[in-house]
C-alpha cells in the first residue's frame, strides 16, 4: 500500500468503510427495511465511491502521477507545480461528491413532496 499520509481518507474509505456500508446496505435491501429506493441507491454510491477512489489512488494507484505526467493537463516541468495535487484531489473528491450527493437528494425529496402534495390537492378535488 503506502506510507503517504495525504491517502489516508482513501484507505480507510476503501478498506474499513466501503465493506461495511455495503453490508449495511444490502442488508437493507434484502431485509426489506422502509427506505426508498431513490435513497438506497444514494446511500450505495457512497461506498462505491470509496472503492473507486481506493483503486484508483491507492491500489493500484498510480493516477495521479499518470494525470500530472502523461497526459495533455501534464506540467511541462516536473516537480511541484502539477495540475492535480493532493489538496484538488481531496477537494474535488470529498468536498464535491458529498455536496452532489446532498443537493441530489434534497432535490429528489423535494420533488416526491410535490407529487405527494399535487396528488393530495387532486384527490380532494375530484
Amino acid at each position: 500500500m503506502t506510507d503517504d499520509p495525504s491517502m489516508a481518507w482513501q484507505v480507510t474509505g476503501g478498506c474499513l468503510l466501503a465493506p461495511i456500508l455495503v453490508t449495511v446496505l444490502v442488508t437493507a435491501r434484502l431485509q426489506e427495511w422502509d427506505i426508498p429506493t431513490y435513497t438506497w441507491l444514494l446511500w450505495l454510491q457512497l461506498p462505491i465511491f470509496m472503492l473507486h477512489e481506493f483503486e484508483e489512488y491507492v491500489l493500484p494507484g498510480g493516477f495521479k502521477s499518470f494525470f500530472n505526467h502523461d497526459t495533455v493537463f501534464a506540467s511541462p516541468e516536473p516537480g511541484n507545480n502539477t495540475p492535480l495535487s493532493d489538496g484538488y484531489v481531496f477537494f474535488v473528491n470529498i468536498v464535491t461528491i458529498l455536496v452532489v450527493t446532498v443537493a441530489v437528494y434534497v432535490a429528489l425529496r423535494y420533488r416526491r413532496e410535490t407529487i405527494r402534495r399535487y396528488a393530495t390537492t387532486t384527490r380532494a378535488d375530484a
